[in-house]
């Protein structure tokens, strides 16, 4: 249904956007969901836009990977008033580091080469990660005279340095090369929290008036609209009187997903607890193994995000997990999605990351130092010994919160005064 808040005297009538991602559905990851959204409430707003993304092979659900496992090359399709163009390229996830790399320098002129037979578009927007893209906006916008627009998520290359994912003087430097290279091309850089504006405003190619904050978004009609589903007790042999702690997602190197299995250990045989992981990555096999002899721990693959969103709800706690070596300023979507549910979250994160006010301020749930196993299971028992009227009043609290704060509506009007910004 049409959302109301969002007018066609917003924007100007006739602008013309072109989204480049390189996840966006039947892929079942937070930037895909969010790139989608966001193209469908432009398309509202009276903007014709178009979308060019990689060809879907991660994070699929089975009914999604049998139906393009038979498609060889590219697909365009009409989706929803959306020109989606899907682009085969090299592998840039579920790999090694060297490969990881060479995929993502590779999106570059495959994409680039695709993106100028297209008609020229007035505003080039960038999802990053991965950086690669912010440098193929960069190039298109210098060669095709569009505006560009970065939205930057993971401050990259700092977070893969911090992490121990990039090592080596020249890597590094190569990396920042790209980096300082997007920056310079972009007319807008876009953040989603203070924090990271803060970071990118010291950048050199960066000046204050160039980086603007707009928060990730929740589509709370979604989950107005969404009916729990308990059936995933029943699947998985999930004791019914069980306390479930839900994490979803991407199983990779920054959610330290090492220290939600030895949380799942520490936990007592008669734990009232059950960590109930659904997701895919790097770590999906610890965790898999773990779960067929952890009794506080299950594992299940990616479901489609309704589905998904069905668990959600009719779960008990939501978890949040970063490594202690991330220490750049990320807000953790998850954190936003168990909001938006109502549930009390239980967040693993470092003093740097804009999640920690967040959950402050909602007074939502509980904060434990990261990478601590034996703390993060304490703080589950602790959040389980609560009365479900605490429970659910905090779960309220944080919904009222991020009602408040990141509303879909919200979010995308400022993008919206970005673009009337820059048609001026």
């Amino acid at each position: 249904m049409p959302h109301a808040m969002i007018s066609e005297e917003d924007v100007t009538m006739t602008r013309s956007i072109l989204l480049v991602t390189d996840a966006y559905p039947p892929e079942i990851r937070s930037s895909s969901i969010l790139m989608q959204e966001l193209a469908l409430r432009l398309v509202e707003a009276g903007l014709a836009v178009s979308v060019l993304t990689t060809f879907p092979r991660y994070n699929l659900s089975p009914a999604a990977r049998s139906r393009y496992s038979t498609i060889r090359g590219n697909v365009v399709a009409d989706e929803n008033g959306i020109q989606v163009h899907r682009v085969p390229t090299l592998p840039i996830h579920h790999v090694g580091p060297l490969r990881k790399g060479i995929g993502q320098l590779a999106l570059v002129p495959t994409l680039l080469a695709y993106a100028l037979r297209l008609p020229r578009p007035d505003i080039v927007l960038v999802y990053s990660p991965p950086l690669p893209l912010g440098l193929l906006a960069g190039l298109l916008g210098r060669l095709r005279g569009s505006h560009v627009v970065v939205n930057v998520q993971d401050l990259f290359p700092q977070n893969a340095i911090d992490l121990g994912v990039l090592r080596g003087r020249l890597a590094v430097a190569f990396w920042k090369w790209i980096e300082a290279l997007t920056y310079r091309w972009a007319t807008v850089v876009a953040c989603h929290s203070a924090g990271n504006r803060q970071v990118l405003q010291r950048h050199p190619q960066l000046s204050a008036d160039k980086v603007i904050e707009v928060p990730n978004w929740i589509d709370f009609d979604l989950f107005r609209n969404t009916t729990p589903d308990p059936s995933f007790r029943a699947l998985l042999d999930i004791p019914s009187k069980s306390i479930v702690v839900l994490f979803g997602g991407v199983l990779g190197f920054a959610q330290d997903i090492p220290t939600i299995v030895e949380a799942a250990r520490y936990l007592p045989s008669d734990s009232p607890v059950a960590i109930l992981v659904v997701g895919d990555g790097v770590f999906r096999s610890l965790v898999e193994t773990a779960a067929s002899d952890v009794p506080s721990l299950y594992y299940h693959p990616f479901v489609d995000p309704d589905v998904y969103r069905r668990w959600l709800v009719a779960a008990d706690v939501g978890l949040v997990t970063l490594g202690e070596k991330m220490k750049t300023p990320v807000v953790p979507s998850k954190l936003l999605n168990f909001m938006a549910a109502a549930k009390p979250v239980v967040a693993a994160l470092n003093p740097e990351s804009d999640g920690l006010p967040i959950l402050h301020e909602a007074q939502c749930g509980l904060a434990v130092p990261p990478s601590r196993p034996q703390a993060l299971a304490q703080a589950l028992l602790d959040l389980a010994a609560l009365p479900a009227t605490k429970r659910h009043r905090m779960g309220v609290q944080g919904q009222r919160y991020a009602m408040d704060h990141f509303s879909i509506d919200k979010c995308i009007a400022r993008y919206l005064s970005i673009f009337e910004r820059l048609g001026k």
